[in-house]
């Protein structure tokens, strides 16, 4: 076989734009009301179709580019590349063609552009990552073809996984050496160095010297406390960096629990994990600074009423689930809210439902569903199953929550282990041939719910 063995194999396309190249030349017109007298440094900002553009460089600027940055159309199937005039969408069958025809032939006109030395950086999504590698190792086979992962904010929900990244294709000479840089603690570094925990200590990492509360008869982790950094900005720690412990003695731990309005869920959480081990055997103690020293002003046993764990226990449970709502809200929605003491009821309530437009919410309580069954349905659900019903509910919804509104309209639930409540009464109807309605809840009582807006 003399055909290609291996590589990127796609169907070719051609743009509009092609055709026009073919039998024009394109000229720059100069807008001068747009100049900016720099003492002679000029810079060239070129508006106009980017193939035009890099076609008429090509023939005044061949192998003198040293670094070219690209940020094309990640191709999400969400109306963001449009291919000769059109919007690309999830369901054009040639989407990844379409995508490869776009970006290849600039790539390659690219190509010539670059000087020996130079560097092309390409930001690109998971979409398509995959085929800009494998298509850039074709087209800059004498050079380096490296693929960066970059954490961005907050994560983008698609599919049922939330993506935490993007990508970063360099692409650069066989002998690149990046430049040092001054890094943490001016240590002169290479910027794609790698890293280790090795090279931080709590002087380099303050806000990620923080304590690990453990459960001592479940050896469980319950939750975390402040930060060296928290620390030091809130004045309970004045000493050096390099001095500072953690270790606590006796069990005990230096906490004033202050539920109080303008509190931070996390300022609310970190006081609820303290309530939670003084629940479980440990002891509290209320502390007050005099001058550098911590001085104990009150020492709380630790509870030994059953009656009053359990009490403590619950509170804890249902306002850490809450607390814990609210800062993956936070997360999303790249805003902190100040809780007061008591928000509302409805605050409460809605706190799932906007969640779950983010992600899958577990609900508290049963959902119930009333429909007409026919006698598989009734042979199906008249024990519990061991499978999930789907259910979807439309119509719009205003939802509330700490001043905002949100419209939703559609709701989703799975409901776990579903079965027919009233299973005796339907089973008689049917072979009395009545047709009853069934009401079907989940039998271990866990509805998972996700919205949309």
């Amino acid at each position: 076989m003399n055909g290609k063995k291996y590589g990127l194999v796609f169907e070719e396309h051609q743009e509009t734009i092609d055709t026009v190249l073919a039998e024009h030349t394109p000229v720059l017109t100069e807008e001068t009301d747009l100049l900016i007298d720099n003492g002679g440094e000029m810079n060239f900002l070129l508006e106009g179709d980017n193939l035009a553009a890099l076609r008429l460089l090509e023939k005044t600027h061949r192998g003198r580019i040293d670094l070219i940055y690209i940020d094309p159309p990640y191709n999400t199937g969400n109306k963001d590349f449009v291919y000769d005039d059109t919007f690309v969408d999830k369901t054009d069958t040639f989407i990844h063609s379409k995508w490869l025809s776009f970006i290849s032939e600039r790539l390659m006109l690219t190509q010539s552009l670059l000087s020996p030395q130079g560097v092309i950086v390409i930001s690109i999504g998971y979409q398509e990552v995959h085929n800009l590698v494998m298509l850039c190792q074709e087209i800059f086979s004498n050079r380096q073809v490296v693929c960066v992962t970059v954490q961005t904010s907050g994560g983008k929900p698609n599919g049922g996984f939330t993506y935490t990244q993007e990508y970063l294709v360099f692409i650069v000479p066989e002998e690149f050496a990046p430049s040092a840089m001054s890094f943490t603690g001016g240590i002169e570094r290479s910027p794609f160095e790698g890293l280790t925990l090795s090279t931080f200590d709590k002087t380099t990492r303050p806000n990620q010297t923080y304590p690990i509360f453990i459960d001592k008869k479940t050896m469980h982790i319950v939750g975390v406390g402040k930060s060296l950094t928290e620390r030091v900005n809130d004045g309970t720690y004045t000493g050096e960096l390099k001095d500072f412990s953690l270790l606590f003695e006796n069990s005990s731990v230096n906490i004033t629990l202050s539920f109080v309005d303008n509190r931070s869920a996390k300022e609310t959480l970190d006081d609820l994990v303290i309530l939670d081990l003084w629940s479980k055997g440990n002891m509290l103690v209320f502390s007050k600074r005099l001058a550098t020293d911590i001085v104990p002003v009150l020492q709380v046993p630790p509870v030994d009423d059953e009656s009053m764990i359990e009490v403590l226990s619950n509170f804890v449970s249902k306002n850490t689930q809450i607390h814990t709502r609210i800062m993956s809200l936070e997360k999303y929605l790249q805003q902190d809210f100040l809780l007061p003491k008591d928000f509302s009821i409805a605050d409460r309530n809605a706190i799932p439902k906007v969640l779950s437009i983010f992600e899958p919410v577990e609900t508290e309580g049963t959902l119930d569903l009333s429909v007409a069954p026919d006698l598989s349905l009734y042979e199906t659900f008249k024990a519990p199953s061991s499978g999930q019903l789907e259910v979807t509910e439309m119509g719009e919804e205003t939802v509330c929550l700490f001043g905002d509104s949100y419209i939703i309209r559609e709701r989703k639930f799975s409901i776990l282990s579903p079965v027919i409540e009233n299973a005796d009464m339907v089973g008689k109807a049917i072979l009395s041939g009545e047709k009853p309605t069934a009401k079907i809840i989940s039998s271990t009582g866990k509805v998972i719910m996700r919205c949309k807006l």
